[in-house]
């Protein structure tokens, strides 16, 4: 690996991190990503506050759940779980949403 592809590398890496967990929506994470078929996702909203990440799954031809993302202006973290749990829905992973990071400077100020 040249030392471009390896600076690029570590970038990607880093935007990966500073965008995870999301600003303004939870996650609840029903599938690995790294299942699926790259660039087969697609977001669809199913009721108010509440979307599905759907993909193929490796093998197959039919679109599976990825995840279910949470408006934070609709459902808190608390919400969002009991609507999970209230529906059935299992998650591998629940990630609150991110504070954006002018919230967290304006709240860390001290007078």
């Amino acid at each position: 690996m040249t030392y471009l592809e390896k600076v690029i590398s570590g970038i990607k890496k880093r935007k990966e991190d500073i965008l995870k967990p999301f600003l303004n929506e939870h996650s609840a994470r029903i599938r690995n990503p790294e299942n699926f078929v790259q660039r087969s996702f697609k977001r669809k909203n199913i009721r108010n506050g509440i979307d599905i990440v759907t993909g193929w799954l490796e093998g197959q031809a039919t679109m599976t759940t990825q995840s279910y993302r949470f408006k934070t202006d609709v459902f808190t973290v608390e919400e969002a779980k009991k609507w999970l749990k209230d529906n059935n829905i299992r998650y591998i992973k629940f990630e609150p949403a991110k504070k954006s990071l002018a919230k967290v400077f304006f709240e860390n100020l001290k007078f």
